[in-house]
């Protein structure tokens, strides 16, 4: 091709037809021009795709983490609940006017069903964590999607602050009571 646009260049100059040579010439700038824009396209489009493969891995890190909040929560539910049904058993059986079998049994069970909370594992937050630090939560197209994931991470730091906040010295004290 190089080849074939050569020859015509020299034929055109040497048959001085200085006309021709200059739409030659301006053709030949188009050219470059209409192949540089298409490179820019496609470098664009690349891109594109690109963050699109990065946003769906994102969301599906925050899925699994959101999944594995889930589950704790649900472990620490379930452990509250018997802790409870154990606690009101032993209760129940004090105001029917029986007395306590053992003391240290009760004791515990008073102790745990009260101080729900202050042992409660910290949330993983790393996939969210890493969005903010690189600058990249901004991967996440859709606002509205943005916004709940941000609500929900601040929600959760806020909840663990609060939490820190009523553990206090109680939880402490009150497993020490524990023989």
């Amino acid at each position: 091709m190089l080849h074939l646009l050569r020859i015509i260049r020299k034929d055109l100059i040497q048959v001085n037809s200085v006309k021709k040579y200059f739409l030659y010439a301006i053709g030949e700038i188009l050219l470059i021009v209409v192949g540089i824009l298409i490179a820019l396209q496609i470098g664009n489009w690349n891109n594109r795709r690109m963050e699109r493969i990065e946003e769906r891995e994102v969301l599906t890190r925050i899925s699994n983490e959101v999944n594995r909040h889930v589950a704790i929560i649900s472990s620490i539910q379930s452990s509250a609940l018997s802790k409870t049904k154990e606690a009101l058993e032993h209760f129940a059986s004090v105001f029917n006017g029986e007395p306590i079998s053992d003391d240290d049994e009760f004791l515990t069970a008073v102790v745990r069903s009260g101080s729900f909370g202050y042992s409660t594992p910290r949330m993983p937050i790393t996939t969210y964590d890493d969005l903010v630090s690189s600058g990249k939560l901004q991967l996440i197209r859709k606002l509205e999607l943005r916004e709940l994931v941000s609500a929900y991470y601040l929600r959760n730091n806020d909840t663990e602050r609060r939490g820190d906040a009523v553990k206090g010295k109680y939880g402490l004290l009150t497993l020490d009571l524990v023989p």
